[in-house]
Order: structure tokens, then C-alpha cells, then sequence
């Protein structure tokens, strides 16, 4: 995921995956999914994701408490409801 995030960086683009049904996904992939977001994250290079799932994705996912991401204002935090 970082190799394409930094060509599309270097294409002044952006890589956004969409998903659904996010729930089926094994967690075993599932944290690695987790893990290379974090990673094109922590690179900073333009990578996301806009998933659904039902209200079970929450428990395999760590819960809402820790899906934490930067507001883009301000600086402060917005969980996985998406309230800052």
C-alpha cells in the first residue's frame, strides 16, 4: 500500500478504497488491512478508506475507542463515529 500511495503522490493523486460489507473479511487480513492504513498513514502519503460493515465490525476492529483519526480542523481527534 505504500508503494502505491507514494506513486500517487507522485502523480498528485490519491488512493481511496471502498469497501463494503467490511464484516466477511478474515481477521487475520483485516488487521493487516488495519496495519498498512496505519502505515500510509504514519507515511503520510494519500492513501484512505471508506468501508461499511454491520455493528459487529466494531468488536473486530478493537471497537470504537480505538479507531482514533486527526480532524482535519483544529487538530483534534475524531473516533469511528465520526464526532471530533
Amino acid at each position: 500500500m505504500l508503494a502505491v500511495g507514494r506513486a500517487a503522490a507522485e502523480k498528485g493523486t490519491a488512493l481511496v478504497l471502498f469497501v463494503d460489507e467490511l464484516q466477511y473479511v478474515p481477521e487475520e487480513q483485516l488487521a493487516a488491512l488495519i496495519m498498512a492504513l496505519h502505515a500510509a498513514n504514519q507515511a503520510q502519503v494519500p492513501v484512505t478508506m471508506v468501508a461499511a460493515g454491520l455493528p459487529q465490525l466494531l468488536g473486530q476492529t478493537g471497537g470504537d475507542s480505538s479507531l482514533m483519526y486527526p480532524c482535519r480542523e483544529g487538530g483534534s481527534r475524531v473516533r469511528a463515529s465520526g464526532h471530533c
